[in-house]
């Protein structure tokens, strides 16, 4: 062997060292890159700052500094902090402004209305309360549309931004009168920051500008229907949105006068609803209807969904109850037509079903389906429509046509024919896997009979879905030219590795042949 073809191997093998240091190089950086880009997406910061106090959940009492009409202003505000707080998670926040009598600097006022007032006293809101509360207080004499008022409630907003763990991207406004306008004023003075707003009681306040101030915000106005100005500007106000397609909902409580806002601020329903909504996303089809809003604060007199109230919890705790009319003596039955635990609702009138409505989340690899036993009397007819998100999912006539026969001995009973009188309905909730839906039963009536409906079972039923063959390694390809998981290194970095080593071996071997030479 001579000295050249001695040195091949030794030749080759300095290229393939060079080659792959390149390589190693190419794909270290590759990694770095993937790393930042991961980092980036979920927000991770390089250098965690320490957080401000206090961090302890609960209520705290403190000031901002600010500037109104070129003076220092110190500027009191409390924050609730939920007992489940803690680092490395965030939360949405409610802003809340007061109203004109509780203005002041001594941070009283912010504990006689409002959420931080009904978190205070109302332990089961408290205990279920996953987000958290800032609460200016408007300065003794000054109102919330004072100048520069408004601008300081945003700086306020961007420090607890920065001070909290605050979901930014789920902030949302609200106050009460001098504080309901007040909120307007704030949401024109911070376009972009807010998911939702819900002034409450306020009057009219600069529509003109409100329309490009709120886009893309959803926003909620709760009036009393017997509130002077404040009905007035609540209804122009939501008029005029909606026609500008803004996402607005009025809820106006009938015979209600200014001071509406106490079963508002204590529901739990209310802070549902805002945090559903997310800026800049569109409102989800799962969140509650108009009659669920209003029957926050309204439920009329001697009605019967009063009536029914605590005794449908019993039947179906999560679900809700509403428009339930009298006919067919509606309640919870202890037995009836040979089922025991039945509830029976009738239609409010021949144009208003009855519904049952609650919100479902699904689960995401199950197939879920919702599988009710309905009956009716003997000479009942009535139409059955379930909703998904609003949707009709199925309808069905229960009635003469739609019954089948079974033993007498499981419904007989005195003065009526042995005949099957209840129906085993299925409502396929797959198509919503991995959402929340909000589901509706209606009891409508189907014609001039009888349109009581009986409700003997209600029940979401989860199975596995069948599973699929698993593709084999070599022939997986995922669509949009292939996002990869964090262990594999992109096409467009390896080929060009390839490349650059095929070269480099490629200028060993052509240097070989010349020592030959």
């Amino acid at each position: 062997m001579n000295r050249n073809e001695m040195n091949l191997p030794r030749a080759v093998t300095r290229s393939l060292v060079a080659a792959c240091a390149v390589c190693a190089a190419v794909l270290t950086a590759a990694g770095a890159a993937t790393a930042e880009t991961a980092t980036r997406t979920t927000g991770a910061s390089a250098t965690a700052s320490a957080p401000a106090q206090p961090q302890a959940p609960g209520h705290h009492r403190l000031f901002f500094q600010t500037r109104l009409e070129n003076r220092n202003v110190r500027l009191a505000y409390a924050i609730y902090l939920p007992k489940s707080y803690q680092l490395g998670r965030t939360y949405p926040m409610v802003v809340f402004l007061n109203g004109a009598g509780e203005a002041g600097d001594n941070h009283d006022g912010l504990y006689v209305h409002g959420p931080a007032a009904e978190l205070k006293r109302n332990k089961d809101l408290a205990d279920w309360a996953e987000f958290i509360v800032l609460a200016p207080q408007s300065p003794p004499g000054l109102r919330w549309d004072a100048p520069g008022l408004p601008q300081a409630v945003v700086s306020l907003v961007e420090h607890a931004k920065r001070t909290w763990q605050v979901d930014a991207d789920r902030v949302y406004v609200t106050g009460l009168s001098m504080g309901g306008a007040g909120t307007w004023n704030v949401a024109l003075a911070g376009p972009g920051v807010f998911a939702g707003i819900a002034p409450i009681s306020s009057v009219e306040v600069q529509p003109d500008k409100m329309v490009k101030a709120v886009s893309g915000v959803t926003v909620w106005v709760i009036c009393g229907a017997n509130d002077g100005d404040c009905t007035a500007g609540s209804r122009k106000m939501a008029k005029l949105l909606g026609e500008h397609n803004i996402d607005v909902i009025l809820t106006e409580i009938p015979n209600g006068d200014h001071f509406v806002w106490g079963n508002f601020y204590s529901s739990k329903l209310f802070y549902e609803f805002l945090m559903l909504h997310r800026r800049g996303q569109p409102a989800p089809p799962s969140r509650p209807i108009k009659e669920q809003l209003l029957a926050i604060a309204y439920t009329p007199p001697n009605s019967m969904d009063a009536k029914l109230a605590e005794p449908f919890k019993k039947f179906q705790p999560y679900w809700r109850l509403l428009n339930c009319g009298p006919e067919g003596g509606p309640g919870l039955k202890d037995e009836l037509l040979g089922r025991k635990n039945v509830f029976v609702t009738a239609p409010l009138d021949a144009i208003t079903p009855c519904r049952l409505l609650t919100t479902f989340s699904i689960a995401k690899d199950k197939k879920t389906t919702l599988e009710l036993t309905v009956g009716r009397p003997a000479n009942g007819r009535w139409r059955l429509t379930v909703r998904g998100n609003g949707e009709n999912l199925l309808q069905q006539t229960i009635g003469f046509e739609s019954t089948t026969t079974q033993a007498a001995s499981q419904v007989s009973r005195p003065g009526q024919a042995s005949q099957d009188l209840w129906q085993a309905v299925i409502a396929d909730l797959t198509p919503y896997a991995g959402q929340d839906v909000r589901v509706e039963l209606l009891n409508e009536a189907a014609d001039k009979s009888p349109a009581a409906a009986y409700w003997g079972g209600v029940q979401l039923v989860t199975a596995d879905l069948p599973k699929q063959p698993e593709t084999p390694a070599c022939l997986r390809r995922q669509a949009g030219g292939g996002t990869r998981s964090e262990a594999t290194v992109p096409y467009h970095i390896i080929l060009p590795a390839a490349g650059l080593l095929f070269a480099l071996l490629a200028i060993g071997v052509f240097r070989l042949r010349r020592r030959r030479q």
